[in-house]
Protein backbone atom coordinates (compact mmCIF):
# COMPACT_ATOMS: atom_id res chain seq x y z
CA UNK A 1 0.00 0.00 0.00
CA UNK A 2 2.98 2.03 0.48
CA UNK A 3 5.39 1.20 -2.76
CA UNK A 4 7.39 5.09 -2.02
CA UNK A 5 8.53 3.06 1.56
CA UNK A 6 8.51 -0.07 0.53
CA UNK A 7 6.31 -0.79 3.56
CA UNK A 8 4.05 -4.24 3.25
CA UNK A 9 0.40 -4.39 2.92
CA UNK A 10 -2.22 -6.50 5.10
CA UNK A 11 -2.34 -5.52 7.93
CA UNK A 12 -0.07 -2.35 7.16
CA UNK A 13 3.16 -3.03 8.26
CA UNK A 14 6.05 -0.19 8.55
CA UNK A 15 10.00 -1.59 8.63
CA UNK A 16 9.97 -0.22 12.29
CA UNK A 17 7.53 -2.87 13.07
CA UNK A 18 4.18 -0.62 13.87
CA UNK A 19 0.97 -2.10 12.42
CA UNK A 20 -2.30 -0.54 11.77
CA UNK A 21 -6.14 -2.14 11.22
CA UNK A 22 -6.26 -0.34 8.13
CA UNK A 23 -4.02 1.94 5.93
CA UNK A 24 -5.84 5.28 6.70
CA UNK A 25 -4.15 4.80 10.81
CA UNK A 26 -0.75 5.62 9.25
CA UNK A 27 1.25 8.75 8.65
CA UNK A 28 4.36 7.27 7.01
CA UNK A 29 6.98 8.67 6.10
CA UNK A 30 10.75 7.86 4.30
CA UNK A 31 12.90 8.58 6.49
CA UNK A 32 17.10 7.73 5.93
CA UNK A 33 15.79 5.29 3.49
CA UNK A 34 13.28 3.23 5.73
CA UNK A 35 9.79 3.52 6.03
CA UNK A 36 8.63 4.95 9.59
CA UNK A 37 4.93 5.01 10.59
CA UNK A 38 3.15 6.59 13.01
CA UNK A 39 -0.38 5.62 14.35
CA UNK A 40 -2.54 9.47 13.47
CA UNK A 41 -2.52 11.34 16.80
CA UNK A 42 0.02 9.22 18.65
CA UNK A 43 3.95 9.69 18.65
CA UNK A 44 6.25 7.93 15.97
CA UNK A 45 7.67 4.85 17.78
CA UNK A 46 11.35 4.43 18.00
CA UNK A 47 14.60 2.10 18.40
CA UNK A 48 17.41 5.02 18.62
CA UNK A 49 17.41 8.11 17.52
CA UNK A 50 17.79 7.67 13.68
CA UNK A 51 13.80 6.66 14.12
CA UNK A 52 12.91 10.13 15.19
CA UNK A 53 13.34 13.58 12.92
CA UNK A 54 15.31 16.44 13.54
CA UNK A 55 13.15 18.13 15.74
CA UNK A 56 12.11 15.12 18.23
CA UNK A 57 14.38 12.80 20.55
CA UNK A 58 14.01 8.87 21.10
CA UNK A 59 12.84 7.66 24.50
CA UNK A 60 12.59 4.86 26.27
CA UNK A 61 9.10 3.85 27.42
CA UNK A 62 8.26 5.76 30.71
CA UNK A 63 11.30 8.25 30.56
CA UNK A 64 10.68 11.99 30.74
CA UNK A 65 10.30 14.43 27.86
CA UNK A 66 13.49 16.49 26.56
CA UNK A 67 13.46 20.06 27.70
CA UNK A 68 13.73 23.37 25.53
CA UNK A 69 14.13 25.71 28.35
CA UNK A 70 16.07 24.87 31.13
CA UNK A 71 14.83 25.79 35.28
CA UNK A 72 16.91 26.54 37.88
CA UNK A 73 15.39 25.60 41.21
CA UNK A 74 15.53 27.22 44.37
CA UNK A 75 14.53 24.31 46.68
CA UNK A 76 17.76 22.50 46.04
CA UNK A 77 19.13 19.76 48.95
CA UNK A 78 22.93 18.09 49.34
CA UNK A 79 21.94 15.99 51.82
CA UNK A 80 18.65 14.67 53.59
CA UNK A 81 19.16 17.15 56.50
CA UNK A 82 18.72 19.65 54.28
CA UNK A 83 14.74 18.69 53.91
CA UNK A 84 11.68 18.79 56.50
CA UNK A 85 10.71 16.04 58.37
CA UNK A 86 9.62 12.84 56.41
CA UNK A 87 11.46 14.08 53.32
CA UNK A 88 14.70 12.78 51.68
CA UNK A 89 17.31 14.55 49.34
CA UNK A 90 17.29 12.93 46.15
CA UNK A 91 18.61 13.16 42.34
CA UNK A 92 15.66 15.29 40.23
CA UNK A 93 14.23 12.88 37.68
CA UNK A 94 12.58 14.54 34.74
CA UNK A 95 11.73 17.94 35.06
CA UNK A 96 14.09 20.80 32.99
CA UNK A 97 16.65 21.90 35.15
CA UNK A 98 19.96 23.59 33.45
CA UNK A 99 22.14 21.13 35.29
CA UNK A 100 22.07 18.14 37.75
CA UNK A 101 20.42 18.99 40.52
CA UNK A 102 18.71 17.26 43.84
CA UNK A 103 15.30 18.08 45.33
CA UNK A 104 13.43 17.17 48.55
CA UNK A 105 11.07 14.34 47.96
CA UNK A 106 8.61 12.50 50.51
CA UNK A 107 10.97 9.64 51.45
CA UNK A 108 9.39 6.07 50.47
CA UNK A 109 7.88 3.62 52.90
CA UNK A 110 9.69 0.31 53.49
CA UNK A 111 6.28 -1.53 54.43
CA UNK A 112 4.23 -0.59 51.02
CA UNK A 113 5.33 -2.52 48.21
CA UNK A 114 6.17 -1.14 44.36
CA UNK A 115 6.29 2.54 45.45
CA UNK A 116 9.74 2.52 43.89
CA UNK A 117 8.83 0.86 40.59
CA UNK A 118 10.40 -1.72 39.04
CA UNK A 119 13.71 -3.63 40.24
CA UNK A 120 13.84 -0.93 43.14
CA UNK A 121 13.12 -1.14 46.37
CA UNK A 122 12.68 0.98 49.75
CA UNK A 123 15.42 0.82 51.94
CA UNK A 124 14.83 1.48 55.72
CA UNK A 125 16.58 5.55 54.95
CA UNK A 126 13.51 6.05 52.67
CA UNK A 127 15.37 6.03 49.77
CA UNK A 128 14.68 3.54 46.49
CA UNK A 129 17.91 1.13 45.39
CA UNK A 130 18.14 -1.42 43.06
CA UNK A 131 16.58 -4.33 43.79
CA UNK A 132 19.30 -6.73 45.21
CA UNK A 133 20.00 -9.82 43.21
CA UNK A 134 22.34 -12.97 43.22
CA UNK A 135 20.91 -14.51 39.65
CA UNK A 136 19.16 -13.22 37.10
CA UNK A 137 16.01 -15.27 38.47
CA UNK A 138 16.01 -12.37 41.51
CA UNK A 139 15.05 -9.71 39.06
CA UNK A 140 12.18 -8.82 37.44
CA UNK A 141 11.05 -9.37 33.44
CA UNK A 142 13.21 -7.46 31.01
CA UNK A 143 16.41 -7.43 33.92
CA UNK A 144 19.39 -9.26 34.90
CA UNK A 145 21.18 -9.35 37.79
CA UNK A 146 24.47 -7.31 37.36
CA UNK A 147 26.79 -7.03 40.37
CA UNK A 148 24.66 -7.58 42.71
CA UNK A 149 21.43 -5.42 41.57
CA UNK A 150 18.92 -5.78 39.15
CA UNK A 151 19.78 -3.49 36.04
CA UNK A 152 17.59 -3.22 32.62
CA UNK A 153 18.95 -5.58 29.99
CA UNK A 154 21.27 -4.13 27.56
CA UNK A 155 20.61 -4.86 23.87
CA UNK A 156 22.04 -4.55 20.42
CA UNK A 157 19.32 -5.25 18.54
CA UNK A 158 15.52 -6.82 19.27
CA UNK A 159 16.26 -10.47 19.06
CA UNK A 160 18.78 -9.70 22.55
CA UNK A 161 15.57 -9.05 24.27
CA UNK A 162 12.95 -10.50 25.23
CA UNK A 163 10.81 -7.33 24.63
CA UNK A 164 12.14 -4.13 22.04
CA UNK A 165 15.83 -2.94 21.72
CA UNK A 166 15.72 0.87 22.32
CA UNK A 167 18.39 2.80 23.22
CA UNK A 168 20.73 0.08 23.93
CA UNK A 169 18.27 -1.62 27.12
CA UNK A 170 15.45 -3.88 27.10
CA UNK A 171 11.82 -2.87 27.43
CA UNK A 172 8.24 -3.95 26.65
CA UNK A 173 7.47 -1.99 24.05
CA UNK A 174 8.93 0.69 21.54
CA UNK A 175 10.29 4.23 22.75
CA UNK A 176 8.72 7.10 21.10
CA UNK A 177 10.08 10.37 19.33
CA UNK A 178 9.36 13.00 21.44
CA UNK A 179 8.96 16.77 21.06
CA UNK A 180 10.94 19.28 23.14
CA UNK A 181 8.83 20.62 26.20
CA UNK A 182 9.34 23.86 27.92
Amino acid sequence: TYPACGCMAGPPLAQDGNTASEPSAFAVACKKGHCRSAVKGELARCRTQADCDTFTSCLAPGAPAPCGICMRPTDTCSQDVDCGPGDVCEPAVGGCYCEPTSLCIPACDPVVSGVCGTARTCAASGHCQAQACVVDGDCPWLYVCQDGTCQRKACTIDADCPGDCVLGLCYDSLGTCQPMVG
